[in-house]
């Protein structure tokens, strides 16, 4: 029997494949995609501030305590807690919950910051459309459809009497008589 036991822990041993440690290394530094923490942020010395600069000093303060608690290279501000931050300007809390999100990527760590009970989305700056027309191009694109068409009427009732000079009646001389 002893014989027997041998010969099936032979059989379910399977062979290793040699990884050298730093193969392991770089394949555990990949699969980390995210580590949540949840922090809770006071925002007392925003409120120090002036009314105007309260979300700006608290938006300030969120990314330096991030900062300083996670060793992040990058802070960046969820949709939400931007939201959350700026909806009332004047009027922000004494401290904030937040989540963070620690995601490394070419040995750089992010701290995606989003508020609590939220996942993670990246707000997006709008582009700004070059307008070459000045007021005019403004006052048009802000108009509706029936506006332009009512403009493009005027344009064309103006057109036929630009293009037609009116005549000035000429002056008839009249020989003086001496």
């Amino acid at each position: 029997m002893a014989e027997e036991k041998i010969v099936k822990k032979k059989e379910s041993v399977k062979p290793k494949i040699a990884k050298s440690k730093k193969a392991e290394k770089k394949v555990e530094k990949k699969q980390e995609v995210a580590a949540d923490k949840i922090y809770t942020i006071p925002l007392k010395k925003a409120l120090m501030r002036s009314m105007r600069k309260r979300s700006n000093a608290a938006m300030k303060l969120v990314k330096s305590y991030v900062l300083l608690h996670t060793k992040a290279d990058e802070v960046k501000i969820g949709k939400n807690l931007a939201h959350f931050m700026l909806e009332k300007s004047h009027h922000i809390p004494r401290k904030v919950r937040v989540n963070v999100f620690l995601v490394t990527e070419e040995e750089k760590k992010i701290a995606n910051t989003e508020l609590l009970g939220n996942s993670y989305n990246e707000t997006k700056a709008v582009e700004k459309k070059a307008s070459g027309g000045g007021i005019a191009e403004k006052l048009k694109s802000r108009l509706g459809a029936k506006a332009l068409q009512k403009q493009e009427e005027e344009e064309k009732i103006e057109g036929k009497t630009k293009g037609k000079k009116i005549e000035k009646p000429k002056k008839i001389e009249v020989p003086k008589q001496e």
